[in-house]
């Protein structure tokens, strides 16, 4: 698809799928089905085969739904700013009016009496932004703090962000 994620990546119509985050591909349904166990948003070593050569590309999994969105982007900064590259596939989300610069997500969001509620983690439309509730951030601080969660690096080799078949869900 245009603006796909895999176009993103230099994936060329008649390329070959040959293997997804190391789980080999046989048909379009097995494709379909290994897919949609991960999230938009995540990175997925891809190889495929192309005239003859094996080529890997990391790709970053979009939904159709969003490239809907994306097309709307410039138009959406016009109107307010930018939006969170990921807007949907969370669990649980508080949703609130907050205008928010995708850059300024990790804050957190308190209720009028001044108690935390959220952690702020999207912005997905003009007056729509999106927050994890606090009874889940907790329990995930503790993760951290025992290192069962790798923090989050962007500036590291995207390969080490990129997502197996064994730790997606």
């Amino acid at each position: 698809m245009r603006e796909s994620g895999a176009e993103e990546a230099g994936l060329k119509p008649g390329d070959v799928i040959l293997s997804v985050a190391g789980e080999e591909i046989d048909s379009a349904r097995a494709l379909s089905n290994f897919v949609r166990k991960f999230l938009p948003g995540d990175r997925v070593l891809v190889k495929v085969l192309r005239e003859k050569e094996e080529v890997t590309a990391v790709v970053v999994l979009t939904d159709p739904q969003m490239l809907i969105y994306d097309r709307l982007r410039e138009m959406q900064k016009k109107m307010g700013g930018a939006l969170s590259r990921r807007k949907t596939g969370f669990t649980e989300v508080l949703q609130h009016d907050t205008v928010l610069r995708p850059e300024d997500c990790g804050g957190v969001i308190v209720d009028l009496q001044g108690n935390a509620i959220g952690l702020n983690i999207a912005r997905a439309g003009r007056t729509k932004s999106f927050a994890i509730p606090a009874n889940h951030v907790v329990p995930m601080i503790q993760k951290l703090k025992l290192k069962e969660y790798a923090p989050y690096n962007p500036l590291k080799d995207a390969r080490q962000h990129t997502v197996s078949a064994t730790t997606s869900s």
